[in-house]
């Protein structure tokens, strides 16, 4: 699997390197190279937390333009701030046990359906 292989520094691709002879901790491949398939990206040594973060971000992203709403009025609705919950919805944070609940509550949802739809 030539093409698939990236540099994690640069993100750029690696040409002729073979995944046995990039360093540990720099090889990065997608799942669309590894399955043929597929629109999501995996990463090798990916932490469980790392996919919390983003499957939650992803599912309370999804929940909130079913509703129609701005993160504005997600904000008014669960007292989590714009730039918090923005950060959330990227995966760049994890909300903390509270913020989760006010938002989910928001939402009309439950906290672990979205927990449980990340794999925990």
């Amino acid at each position: 699997m030539v093409a698939a292989v990236r540099d994690r520094g640069h993100g750029l691709p690696v040409a002729g390197q073979h995944a046995a002879d990039v360093p540990a901790g720099r090889l990065r491949l997608s799942r669309q190279a590894v399955l043929g398939g597929g629109a999501a990206a995996f990463h090798l040594g990916e932490r469980p937390q790392d996919r919390l973060r983003q499957e939650l971000g992803r599912h309370i992203r999804l929940a909130r333009t079913e509703r129609g709403w701005t993160l504005k009025e997600l904000s008014d609705e669960s007292g989590v701030s714009v730039s918090q919950l923005s950060s959330i919805e990227r995966g760049a944070h994890l909300p903390s046990l509270e913020s989760l609940v006010a938002v989910a509550i928001a939402l009309g949802r439950q906290p672990s359906e979205w927990l449980r739809a990340a794999g925990f």
